[in-house]
């Protein structure tokens, strides 16, 4: 009678003569590069690090995987950056490391979160008068719901078109590949 042979068993036999090109195991090295200062990048985000402690998990990432550029890094720092969450955990990481200014980050966080608010505003103010015109509800209690707006939501898409541009070069700029 025949072997019964797994499934895993199969698998390498069938694959036996496959291997990786030089280019895909490069490729291969940098996912797991990335994906290990990703997690150690969110860690610190979660504050479950210090920035010693960050700082050390970097060198050892550097040391056991020869990496000798800071592109990965920087490349995963300004991938972080979303401009609807408050970044100043993220900008003062950046800070803290020799050589990344987040400087360009901050001013367009900056600016797009006062763009953000005046128009906001702005949507508040004609929905309240639209209110008062139309349903003849005024008054200092009455808060309009922009959220529930699909003006919002389109101001909001166009705002996020514009800055994803201005946030695009900015990475460019820093380094990010």
């Amino acid at each position: 009678m025949g072997d019964i042979k797994s499934t895993l068993d199969l698998v390498m036999a069938r694959t036996r003569h496959l291997s990786l090109s030089d280019e895909e195991r490069q490729k291969q090295k940098t996912k797991e590069i990335t994906l290990k200062i990703n997690g150690l990048i969110q860690k610190y985000l979660d504050q479950g690090l210090k920035i010693e402690r960050f700082q050390s998990g970097w060198q050892q990432i550097k040391i056991s995987n020869n990496v000798s550029d800071e592109r990965l890094l920087c490349t995963a720092l300004a991938n972080k950056i979303d401009l609807n969450r408050d970044m100043e955990i993220l900008f003062g990481l950046m800070s803290a490391l020799d050589g990344l200014n987040p400087a360009p980050f901050k001013a367009l966080y900056k600016n797009y979160q006062k763009e953000r608010a005046e128009v906001a505003q702005k949507l508040k103010d004609s929905m309240a008068i639209a209110l008062a015109e139309e349903s003849k509800i005024s008054g200092s209690a009455v808060v309009p719901n922009i959220e529930k707006s699909v003006a919002w939501t389109q101001a909001l898409k166009s705002l996020h078109e514009k800055y994803n541009q201005y946030l695009l070069e900015a990475r460019r700029e820093f380094g990010a590949v």
